[in-house]
Order: C-alpha cells, then structure tokens, then sequence
C-alpha cells in the first residue's frame, strides 16, 4: 500500500510462480500488474540501502509518503517505510522503517524516488498474457466452430495434442508465443457491452496453464484464459478472466488467439532441390509462360513461341525462391474473401522429378498485403503470405534483356534517323570510322544497349510508334540489316526509360533513357 491507500496492490487470487499473480486494487478498476514493471520495482525495494543512520524521528512530517508491504506470511509484521524529513543531506532522502524494528537512515534519493515512482497508470497491465513464456506448461485454443488446438511443453519443445497428436515445430511456436506474450492492447472505457463485442458468448478461448507459484504450500498450477471477441472495424476485444478487463488489439494482432492449426506448422512451404527441377509455369495476369529445365541445367522457353530466349537470371532466381519457399506468416485455415484467393491473379507451378516421381507444386497468389501476398497452395487450404518478391517477379516476362545488344566490332553501318527529319551515318572502312567520334558513340550505346524489362511480347499498344523519338538502322558484317525503333518515354518503376521495338521480334523493350541519350545528343 502506498500512500494511506492511494495505490494499494495485493495478490489477485489467481496463482501462478511469476509476479503477474498480483492485481491493482486501489483506485479501481481491478487490474492485473504488470509483472515486467513489478519485478523491476521489487529490485528496487531490495535496494533500499542507507549511507547513514539516524534517529528515529517521533514523528512523520505531514507531507510524509508512507509505503506499507504486507508479507505472505500471516503471522509475520507488515514492514512500514515513510519516506520524507529532516536530517539527511543534499541527494539523499530520509527513509524511516515505522515496523518492525524501528528505524532511520538516509537512503540516495536516486533509489527512493525510484520506489516512490511507483503508481497504477504504470502498473496496470496492459499485456493480454500475464504468464512468463517460460513458465507456460499448456496452451488449450477453443471455438464453438472451430477445431481445437492444445500444445504441452516436453522438455525443451512442445508436442501438439489436438487436432492430431504428434510433435510441434517448435520455431512457429516459439514465434508464436512471443507475439502472444508482447502484444499489448487498449483498455476498454467503461462498461462495455459485451455482447455487442462478441465477448457473451465469445468467438473463441484461450487458456494458458502455468507452473504453480514458488514457495507456496499446496499451490494450484495457474490456469489464466482469455476470451476473444469478434471482430469490429479492424479491432478485437480480449477478455482478460483473471481481472475482467477488455483489451482492443488490431484484427491482425487477434488472430493468434484463434485456434488455427496452420500457425503451428513450419513456414517451409516448398523444399525441393535443384537438381529435382524440370520446369516453372506462370500464369499471371493474363501472362502464361513455361520454361523447362534439363538435368545440365539449361532452360529452354516453351511458351509463349518467340524468337527471344530465356533470361537465366530471372528464372534461376525465381525459380530460387520457389524451390526453398517459406512463408512470411500463417494467416487462416481457408481463404476469406479479402484474400482474393478464389480468383489469383497468379498462379506459379514448380515442375520436379525426384526418384522417377513428377510433381507439380502449384502456388496461388491472391490480394497484397504486409510483407508480401496471401497465398495458398492448389492441394492445401491454409493460407499464408508469400514473400513481395516471388509476386514481383512472377509478373515479368522470362525473356533475354540483352536481345537488343549489338556485338560492336560487327557493326559496318548506323544510321540515325530523329523525329524533326535529322540524319546521321556513320561507316567504317578498312576499320576505321567515317566519323569517328560518332563511331565511338554507336559502338558504347549498342554494344551495352541492355533492357530494363520487356514489357509486352506480340504487337501491343503503339505507345508512339508511329511518330517515333529516334529509328536505329544497323547493318553488320554479315549483311544482317536491323531496325530499332525508339517510341515515347514514360516511367517504369522509378526510372526513366523509352519504349523500343526491334523488327527482328514482336517485343516492346523499356531502355533507360541514360542509355540513349548519346545517340539523340548526336543528332
């Protein structure tokens, strides 16, 4: 008690080996402790030491503050502190022990203001779970339409119970746990309606079983549940049973005291090794493409039919994250609709063969969200998010950027044609440049002329082709006549690029603007 009563903390009644066994008492409403600032103020207490004594005073002064700690034991005094008088010199306080043993000394105020600092707007918990992580033995979730999840602790993991016996992964649970453990929420104002929370009844219950407390004769294992309500406006009501307190978390923070099955697995999705690989189809936003792989490790491009070839990058690093997948989270049992899972706008597939067996590994990808893109797998209804990246990369093209590069010491003739009817050649004979600084030029730009992406394969959208910025015509050694033909610029993905055909291919190019300013310079 400290303060006559103006903050009174005392056991809550409901057990359990760590400091979350007390509540705040006084002013109300009931509260549990938090048992991360108690434990810290405890050592406080303990360091309450004196640099020198003093008599005891016959009184306290009247703006005195007054500490009184009540042991367990019933047969043993209250310890009284008063805190406050004269005697004690610059940085230290006067502290006086009233009971038992009367007792004065002064004590660095740096200590005491440390204790006195003590109040409930500090210790109101605001932790969903009061166990330590370390003292959970058993964790039970339930829901009137759901299955039943519990976890018991052996040894240094955890072995699952329901819905199917048989060992944990104990990294999800250990992850799992924590989230649990440090997630903090709101305190509802008030009297709420806890119907309109969906509290009475509630959505679902979590109960944690602890170790029984220390020190204690015949003590009770400490069972602390928690009631999840529905969700509202992006927002779950918790339902503390130990104190009655309504906690609101985010939507998201809520889901981990649903019973979902899926939260516990492991977050490896796909392994399968490299040597294992045969294949990667793509099916996205309208985008289909295959590419297969021979056991020496070659890709060959089956579709779409074009005269470019495969972009090894692209597919090695995709097909990287493909193989070793692993989710960002576990999300829900079955897609809900703001998962956009019914419809994917992609589907990736990894083609194996491993010990004459063929698989094929299907992953959709639905709406985006933190980190990535909920995502499930064609034979499983759990749904988890993927990484942004597979997403990213899953909607480009898998073709060669370097298509439009020239091998320079081929070239024998350019031709630069502008928009305004300027025109430029440059040739080169027995070797050398008819113009050589323009020689020079055409041999930097074309012979590093390397797309940032290719943007569309088939004819597509003009976008200024018909009134292009610059037309390219090459001629090389080999008699080989080419035209590149540079459309309008735009932006794509932060960078400032032209738009380019090559009459070789149907394909539309993105080539930064960097890398043709010299040829429109020389015009």
């Amino acid at each position: 008690v400290l303060d006559d009563a103006g903050l009174r903390v005392e056991r809550g009644g409901w057990g359990g080996r760590t400091a979350g066994q007390f509540a705040v008492t006084s002013p109300a409403p009931k509260t549990r402790a938090d048992r991360r600032w108690l434990d810290g103020w405890l050592i406080q207490v303990g360091r309450l030491q004196v640099e020198r004594f003093v008599p005891v005073p016959a009184a306290p002064p009247s703006d005195a503050r007054h500490l009184v700690i009540t042991p367990l034991d019933e047969q043993a005094e209250p310890a009284e502190l008063v805190f406050g008088g004269e005697g004690c010199g610059p940085g230290t306080i006067l502290v006086t022990r009233r009971a038992p043993s009367p007792d004065a000394g002064c004590v660095p105020a740096e200590t005491a203001d440390a204790v006195l600092g003590l109040s409930a707007e500090r210790l109101r918990d605001q932790h969903v779970v009061g166990t330590a992580k370390d003292d959970i033995v058993e964790i039970l979730w339930r829901a009137p339409d759901g299955p039943e999840v519990e976890l018991a602790r052996i040894e240094s993991g955890w072995n699952m119970r329901k819905p199917v016996a048989g060992p944990a992964e104990s990294e999800p649970v250990a992850e799992l746990l924590d989230r649990m453990i440090e997630l903090e929420g709101s305190f509802a104002d008030g009297e709420p309606d806890l119907e309109a929370l969906g509290i009475a009844p509630p959505r679902a219950e979590v109960v944690l079983r602890g170790l029984p407390e220390r020190g204690v004769e015949e003590a009770d294992q400490r069972e602390e549940r928690i009631e999840v309500g529905a969700a509202r406006d992006g927002q779950v009501a918790l339902r503390r049973v130990d104190d009655g307190r309504i906690l609101f978390v985010s939507e998201e923070d809520g889901r981990f005291f649903l019973p979902r099955p899926s939260a516990l697995r492991s977050t490896q999705i796909l392994e399968v090794s490299l040597a294992a690989v045969r294949g990667l189809r793509l099916d996205c936003k309208g985008r289909k493409q295959h590419v297969t792989r021979l056991p020496a490790g070659s890709w060959t491009l089956e579709e779409p039919k074009t005269s470019l070839s495969v972009d090894v990058g692209s597919v090695g690093a995709i097909t990287e994250n493909l193989r070793q997948l692993k989710a960002l989270r576990w999300i829900a049992e079955r897609p809900a609709p703001a998962h956009e899972l019914d419809e994917p706008w992609c589907k990736v597939t990894l083609e194996s063969e491993e010990g004459g067996e063929k698989r094929r590994h299907t992953l959709l990808l639905g709406a985006p969200t933190q980190g990535g893109y909920f995502a499930k797998q064609s034979d499983a209804p759990a749904v988890f998010v993927a990484p942004k990246g597979l997403g990213a990369a899953a909607q480009e093209w898998l073709v060669s950027r370097s298509w439009l590069m020239t091998d320079e010491a081929t070239i024998r003739k350019v031709t630069l044609l502008g928009r305004d009817g300027a025109r430029r050649e440059v040739e080169r004979r027995g070797g050398a440049w008819s113009d050589r600084a323009l020689g020079r030029t055409v041999e930097a730009v074309l012979g590093q002329l390397l797309a940032e992406a290719v943007l569309s394969l088939g004819r597509g959208p003009e976008k200024g082709f018909d009134d292009p910025t610059l037309r390219i015509t090459i001629e090389t050694d080999d008699g080989e006549r080419r035209e590149l033909v540079v459309g309008r610029g735009e932006v794509w993905k932060n960078t400032s690029v032209f738009l380019v055909r090559d009459d070789r291919v149907d394909a539309t190019f993105a080539v930064a603007k960097s890398r043709l300013e010299l040829l429109l310079d020389a015009l």
